[in-house]
């Protein structure tokens, strides 16, 4: 939707991507993956990603981001 570029979603870009989370949640997705290490990932403002993600929890949905390669930051994190 927002292509590989460094922008930010127009309103009515949010808005077609809230839709199509409510779509695949209606479809049986179980939640919003991302992997915010790789562009255009890195791109996602903190408050777009809980706007996505307050419309998979309406259907149960979680959240999980893809970490690879951050063996260290990732046994930090857990301790």
């Amino acid at each position: 939707m927002l292509g590989q570029e460094d922008v930010q979603p127009t309103s009515e870009q949010m808005e077609q991507m809230l839709e199509l989370v409510q779509r695949e949640m209606e479809a049986g997705a179980l939640g919003i993956g991302s992997a915010l290490i790789y562009a255009p990932g890195t791109y996602a403002r903190t408050e777009e990603l809980i706007e996505l993600c307050k419309v998979a929890a309406r259907y149960q949905g979680k959240y999980i981001s893809h970490i690879r390669s951050r063996r260290e930051f990732s046994r930090r994190s857990m301790s």
